[in-house]
């Protein structure tokens, strides 16, 4: 992300325990929670497709490649379902 945003990506959350488990989830890997900035914001909502807003969760967005990326409030949670052609 780092490469094709040009913005400084600050990782706030992994897989530490806390988090829900399943199979697309921050315990397997799946998903990272990044920290909101000018830079990350204006990237994922001018590049991304709007899905619509997500009761209990926030605004969501979705990549070319299918993944998907949550605006939570204070934090961005990222769903990799694929590494976008890597």
């Amino acid at each position: 992300m780092r490469s094709a945003t040009g913005c400084a990506i600050t990782i706030t959350g992994g897989t530490e325990t806390g988090h829900s488990s399943g199979t697309y989830s921050h315990w397997n890997g799946y998903k990272l929670d990044i920290r909101h900035s000018a830079c990350v914001d204006s990237y994922i909502t001018s590049t991304f497709t709007y899905v619509g807003y997500i009761s209990g969760w926030g605004h969501q967005y979705r990549s070319g490649s299918g993944n998907l990326y949550t605006d939570e409030g204070n934090h961005w949670d990222i769903l990799y379902y694929n590494c976008g052609g890597c």
